[in-house]
């Protein structure tokens, strides 16, 4: 028991840190002013929302989503499955299944980011939805 709980030790103390911190942290914000080679990600300089318990401020916990370099990164995180899916269409732009892929993806994608951080991007990716479902209506005509 003890060798399973060492091991569990290993790879489950980070969540429980970040839950940790998630619930009686101190909201701040935060800039990484030295960095050491892990397996996190780094935002290069940037000020972040944080959280972290006043007095040990060296554990922290990145509020990713509150931040613009979080927000940016999630945008950019969901913007690779339109450009898949985008590039498929462009390849066979007749095939019906990426015709709906593609509009599928792109509805999913302009409702999450539609307050997103840049209005004249979104509304790039609207009227490329609108386009294509102009295209369908005529295909069906």
């Amino acid at each position: 028991m003890g060798l399973l709980t060492s091991i569990g030790n290993i790879f489950f103390t980070h969540y429980l840190n970040s839950l940790f911190l998630n619930a009686v942290g101190t909201k701040g914000t935060a800039v990484i002013v030295y960095a050491e080679e892990t397996n996190s990600l780094y935002n290069e300089g940037e000020v972040f929302a944080a959280k972290y318990v006043p007095g040990f401020e060296r554990n922290i916990l990145i509020m990713r989503d509150m931040s613009v370099y979080g927000q940016r990164w999630l945008f950019n995180k969901d913007l690779k499955p339109v450009n898949k899916v985008e590039a498929q269409l462009a390849a066979r732009p007749a095939n019906p299944k990426f015709i709906t892929e593609y509009r599928l993806v792109l509805q999913a994608f302009i409702e999450k980011h539609r307050e997103g951080l840049d209005p004249a991007l979104m509304r790039q990716y609207e009227q490329k939805l609108e386009a294509l479902e102009a295209r369908e209506r005529e295909r069906r005509h």
